[in-house]
């Protein structure tokens, strides 16, 4: 497959509504071994949904060395585009292990008949009623970044993940902007005393910082912070001025930057308030990079001859819950402007991966602790701060997915110290006297298969199912889970 082949249609693997039912109902151990065939790793791709539910998704660029090996030659179920996912983002597996436990935290647990729900352990925490897509767009920015960080700094081939790598990216400016208060802001109203800023670049090498600028505000330069002692700033000869010339200085320096800027910040909405406070107008800027990585519309084409709906007839819908339904959900449009600077919020990076809620208070440094980076507590300073920011930010833009990253970090058994690699998983124990306990929930670990031939991109359309096909009521052949 060449370098700059672009996918955009992807075959859902395990989970809810997904293509691998119809191949092995769910024979788990016979998925893992045809997708391993036999290597010891594997790399797929996570696909990300509005309400912030996670699928495994197989290229489909990489269908036909599946298909001809594990002889997978009847008709299928037409594959999820790109447009119906917020973010497409690598995934990797050291061993069938791994991938078996993914797979079974994905699968859904028997439920009544009707519209399903994803129930799934990895799922079930993002079934809402309202719509809500915050948890989506938190995750899929996470997500995104991981994306464009392997992009430029790892060499990652983007083209698995829909996107055609525009020359822009090269000329990609990483600002990492802090700043201290007097107290905690209230409504709009922010008591400045410094501000911070550090510029990063993504070589191929270790990223490092090509200049930190720190500021303090000559107005409340006598002011301090509670149980906290201002620190020396370490990169450089710090500043004092006035807030006219501060505000001047910061509108000067983002006014020299050529290209995107991926201004990184901790905690977006105090941020603006600050920058409003500067006279710096943030209106036209994007939140997160999702029009950075993607052209304006940007709109995958579908095959000739192939529905885009599902042939099943529409199913009521569960009480008390709502279930993602590609046939109706769909992700966003992406934003008709063209955006300059694109704000990405760290801290909300941060909770997203840690899975909570962000508290009141502005915890920078004890949020940057808890990634496992080094600092001295209870000192306060923007311009140090502000490399404390970037180097978050490269902690967990340059890690594993969300949830996999989550449990190298916080998981039971884990190692702080290497968070960058996830230790061989075991199935989990199951009691047989649990009236959830489905057989299929035991997975033993599974042999890897040899794979068989290969066969072209060219081939890769010649058996999908037709729109005219007779098969629609074969039990789990669509896209619905019994």
């Amino acid at each position: 497959m060449s370098s700059d082949y672009v996918d955009y249609e992807y075959f859902r693997i395990g989970g809810l509504n997904s293509h691998s039912h119809s191949w092995y109902q769910w024979n788990q151990d016979a998925l893992v071994k045809a997708l391993m065939g036999n290597r010891q790793d594997l790399d797929l791709v996570l696909g990300i949904v509005p309400s912030g539910a996670s699928y495994l998704l197989l290229p489909l660029s990489d269908w036909p060395r599946l298909r001809d090996s594990q002889n997978l030659h009847g008709r299928q179920n037409r594959p999820f585009s790109a447009n119906e996912y917020l973010s497409l983002s690598p995934i990797h597996f050291d061993n069938p292990a791994q991938l078996s436990e993914k797979l079974t935290k994905l699968k859904p647990k028997k439920q009544k008949q009707g519209m399903p729900l994803d129930n799934s352990q990895a799922n079930k925490q993002f079934i809402s009623d309202g719509g809500d897509t915050r948890a989506g767009e938190t995750r899929s920015c996470f997500e995104h970044c991981r994306v464009l960080y392997g992009a430029l700094h790892q060499q990652l081939r983007v083209g698995r993940f829909g996107i055609v790598r525009p020359p822009r990216w090269d000329r990609t400016h990483f600002v990492a902007f802090t700043f201290n208060t007097w107290r905690y802001p209230q409504a709009e109203e922010v008591d400045i005393l410094d501000i911070g800023w550090s510029t990063l670049s993504l070589g191929h090498g270790t990223p490092e910082y090509q200049s930190s600028v720190h500021i303090n505000l000559f107005e409340r330069s006598k002011f301090g912070r509670p149980k906290s002692q201002k620190a020396e700033f370490a990169h450089g000869t710090a500043e004092t001025l006035r807030q006219d010339a501060m505000s001047a200085r910061l509108q000067a320096f983002l006014g020299q930057l050529t290209g995107p800027v991926v201004l990184l910040v901790y905690d977006m909405n105090i941020t603006r308030d600050v920058l409003k406070e500067l006279s710096i107008d943030t209106t036209n800027w994007a939140i997160g990079i999702r029009e950075l990585l993607y052209p304006q519309n940007q709109l995958y084409p579908r095959r000739d001859g192939y529905d885009n709906h599902s042939r099943r007839r529409s199913r009521s819908p569960h009480r008390g819950g709502t279930s993602y339904d590609p046939r109706r959900q769909r992700s966003p449009p992406r934003p008709a402007s063209s955006s300059r600077v694109h704000l990405v919020d760290v801290r909300s990076m941060y909770t997203a991966l840690k899975q909570t809620s962000p508290v009141k208070e502005r915890m920078l440094i004890k949020d940057a602790l808890d990634l496992d980076l080094q600092w001295t507590v209870d000192t306060w300073c923007a311009g140090n701060e502000s490399r404390l920011l970037g180097d978050m930010w490269c902690a967990m833009a340059s890690g594993q997915s969300i949830d996999e990253q989550h449990k190298a970090r916080w998981g039971p058994g884990r190692e702080r110290a290497g968070v960058a690699s996830l230790s061989t998983a075991t199935p989990a124990e199951i009691d047989p006297n649990d009236p959830d306990f489905d057989p299929n929930d035991y997975v033993a670990p599974p042999i890897p298969s040899a794979s068989g031939k290969s066969s072209s991109a060219a081939a890769i359309y010649d058996d999908w199912d037709h729109p005219d096909s007779d098969d629609d009521d074969d039990e789990g052949a669509g896209r619905y889970y019994h």
